[in-house]
């Protein structure tokens, strides 16, 4: 994995990852995206419980503060949480109309302009929901991007099950890295 990830100022980065860079990839996007160039981020959590990012962002320097985390997993594990701090719970990532509902009153509710969305990620969005819908939910975030005139993140494993909806979405984006 390169040390430095070179990462737009405008547009959304379809951004492609092995699996053993994974973590790293996001961590390094993030903090690229909030601690270097300043911008808010919501982070659409699909992988991993809001709390245990939080840790790592500190861990690594991460402005906590700038971060709105929109947590698909927590609640998915059996905790019964509504909302909490920086944090918006949705039932599971298979609750597309809902991260759909929740998203645009998260962008609402902050300063959009020259914010980004984080979407991690596409191959667990796969494990819960089928291609169709899935592409069609990237379109929608993508529009919904581009009409606050944010940025955006998604991120997606380099696997054979993902190669189809890669080539889908593709369209949708500004641009591909592949790290």
């Amino acid at each position: 994995m390169p040390e430095e990830i070179e990462i737009p100022e405008k547009g959304i980065i379809l951004v492609i990852s092995k699996s053993n860079h994974y973590n790293d990839t996001n961590n390094k996007i993030i903090k690229i995206l909030v601690n270097n160039k300043k911008k808010n981020c919501i982070y659409l959590s699909l992988n991993r419980p809001s709390s245990t990012l939080f840790e790592e962002f500190k861990e690594n320097n991460i402005d906590n503060s700038k971060v709105l985390i929109i947590d698909c997993v927590t609640k998915l594990a059996g905790e019964d949480v509504e909302r909490a701090g920086n944090t918006i719970f949705v039932e599971s990532p298979q609750s597309l109309t809902e991260m759909g509902a929740v998203l645009e009153g998260a962008v609402e509710s902050i300063t959009a302009r020259g914010s980004f969305l984080f979407l991690d990620s596409v191959t667990t969005m796969l494990l819960y929901n089928n291609l169709k819908n899935v592409a069609t939910f990237i379109h929608f975030l993508t529009i919904k991007i581009r009409y606050y005139k944010m940025s955006g993140v998604i991120v997606s494993l380099e696997e054979e099950e993902t190669k189809q909806i890669i080539s889908q979405i593709s369209q949708f984006c500004d641009c591909k890295i592949i790290i």
